[in-house]
């Protein structure tokens, strides 16, 4: 019997890969070694297809509102036959994998993350009891809408008024409204508020998202709806309130997918704790946590045979020094974390050999496929940076001339810092002095030396994060981030609470973001074109590589004997 599988838009490729990749396991594939494209030094077979369908890196299909089986099978065998001829122009060994002893090479990731979706994957379900019962827990303090309001406003900046010239304004502007002038024209005469092209209407918004001293001022008043004066530090207003929303529970329905989404996610994550935990009682793991006095040879964490020396633990810690933007995480908490995954990673990597998945032909499968796409991004790059050098200066600057403000330069931040840890046995103004302190060190100090000696004195930690980009600069969290924005170069921040901590920012050359002129080079405005003109180029790549290798589709079925009358470059 012939396998069809129908593929919709909603539906991409996953249709597909359920059938597909259904026979080819457990169904008939009597059919799937038959070539069904050929291409100049290459063909694809059935089992391809089905390999690369099962692998985790298998592609999206484009379409619009409805792919037949047959187009989506074409899309999907000229993307395998884009990658395997891409690949085919890098070496196996030109990919470089990670040196080392307990470092996960590439093929032992994939293996972990193989070895969740078939150990680690549990179907679980959640009851409308269940997801109603944590509602219930819930839902005065996570399930609950702020106050929100919606006001209309006229602004008076306080750099371009007296507090006496903007009191006369708002007394003659309420004047006007008692006389029946409407409050939009006010707003149109008067404002210097970005919201005048609004009819100065701002909202509605939630509480806790406009300036404080404002907001307090607007929630004091709430229930009015004559107009009145506001004042901040910017300056004055004339408010009026349009509609006013007390804080009230959100509907459990409205609550009810994310409440199932929170209810698996516990009980994978409880289920990956037990998982976890049996595995460190079946291998033994050692590890020595005042690692930093120990000799460089020193072994600092054993797994079952698989052992990291101090030198190993400090270059995999170096690697990424940078916290997580969301936990703002620095100093030993953030490398207690990085060690625990590191752990994990190596005793699922463990039980996953010992369980034979690493000869599993699905992960075979699907790391053949992995592997291959590496190698066709490799060339992919090459091909750019080949098509990029080429470009000509009237090609480049006739780009440029035609929209100059898209041609700028990233900006970027060479930024170092000290990070303070929180101690039980410290009072808060203690942590402040502390810190404080390591600023003054980093404002006074006679060299790099100096500094990481008297921060291992204290107890805390000092960390050469380099040059970075503006938008890489985000990884040090909100509150360390908008301080930078505001650094000169040179200049040492005062202490900064963060998770765990008290942070001091090292400020050293600042290149800013900024328009490239013309006397910049044409080499800098070539190198920003090619940027601009990356999408454009990959995305004709396809077409061009499948064209320069005669490819050949012969036919769109993996499962049925025989060929089709084949068309050049799919037609």
């Amino acid at each position: 019997m012939r396998t069809r599988a129908a593929i919709g838009s909603a539906a991409s490729i996953g249709a597909m890969v359920v059938v597909l990749v259904a026979a080819g396991c457990g169904g008939s594939r009597e059919n799937s070694d038959d070539i069904i494209a050929t291409f100049d030094g290459g063909v694809i077979t059935g089992s391809e297809v089905l390999d690369f369908l099962q692998s985790r890196d298998r592609p999206r299909l484009r379409g619009d509102d409805a792919v037949s089986e047959a187009e989506g099978m074409e899309q999907l065998i000229r993307r395998l036959a884009t990658i395997e001829i891409l690949a085919s122009e890098v070496d196996e060994a030109e990919i470089e994998d990670p040196p080392t002893s307990m470092y996960l090479d590439a093929r032992a990731r994939h293996l972990v993350r193989h070895y969740m979706e078939v150990v680690g994957k549990v179907s679980y379900q959640v009851t409308d009891e269940e997801a109603r019962a944590r509602y219930e827990e819930l839902k005065d303090t996570r399930f609950t809408y702020p106050e929100r309001v919606k006001v209309q406003y006229v602004f008076l900046r306080s750099d371009h008024h007296t507090d006496e010239e903007a009191g006369d304004l708002l007394r003659e502007m309420r004047a006007g409204l008692r006389a029946g002038r409407p409050f939009e024209e006010l707003v149109a005469e008067h404002s210097e508020s970005g919201t005048k092209t609004r009819a100065g209407i701002f909202g509605p918004v939630f509480r806790g998202k406009m300036d404080a001293d404002f907001e307090d001022q607007i929630y004091a008043r709430a229930g009015d709806r004559e107009p009145f004066v506001a004042r901040t530090a910017t300056g004055h207003f004339l408010v009026r309130i349009l509609s006013y929303d007390p804080r009230r529970p959100i509907p459990f329905e409205e609550t009810k997918p994310g409440l199932v989404s929170m209810l698996l996610n516990e009980r994978t994550e409880r289920d990956r704790e037990a998982l976890l935990g049996g595995l460190r009682e079946r291998h033994r793991v050692v590890f020595e946590p005042e690692y930093a006095t120990l000799e460089p040879d020193a072994v600092v964490l054993q797994i079952s045979d698989r052992s990291m020396t101090r030198e190993e633990l400090e270059s995999f810690l170096d690697a990424d020094a940078r916290p997580s933007a969301s936990s703002d995480t620095f100093g030993p908490q953030d490398r207690t974390r990085r060690i625990d995954r590191l752990i994990d990673a190596n005793l699922l990597y463990l039980d996953a050999v010992d369980r034979g998945l690493d000869v599993d032909p699905v992960f075979e499968a699907g790391w053949r496929a992995t592997r291959l796409r590496q190698r066709a991004g490799l060339a992919r790059q090459r091909r750019f940076d080949v098509w990029s050098s080429a470009l000509t200066e009237e090609e480049t600057m006739a780009g440029y001339e035609a929209n100059p403000t898209r041609y700028v330069t990233p900006g970027s931040y060479g930024i170092s810092y000290v990070f303070v840890p929180f101690r039980s046995d410290r009072e808060p103004f203690e942590r402040q002095r502390v810190a404080e302190e390591h600023a003054d060190l980093l404002r006074g100090r006679k060299g790099d030396d100096e500094v990481e000696r008297r921060c291992l004195a204290a107890g805390a930690e000092y960390v050469e994060l380099g040059v970075i980009s503006g938008s890489d600069a985000e990884w040090l969290g909100p509150a360390p981030h908008r301080t930078l924005m505001t650094m000169d170069s040179g200049e040492v921040s005062q202490p900064i609470q963060v998770s765990g901590g008290m942070l001091v920012l090292e400020v050293g050359e600042i290149s800013p973001r900024r328009q490239l002129e013309p006397s910049d080079g044409f080499e800098a405005i070539r190198r920003r074109h090619a940027d601009l003109r990356r999408g454009e180029f990959m995305s004709e790549l396809e077409d061009r590589v499948l064209v320069e290798r005669s490819f050949r589709l012969l036919s769109t079925d993996v499962f049925e004997t025989g060929t089709l009358e084949g068309s050049e470059n799919g037609g």
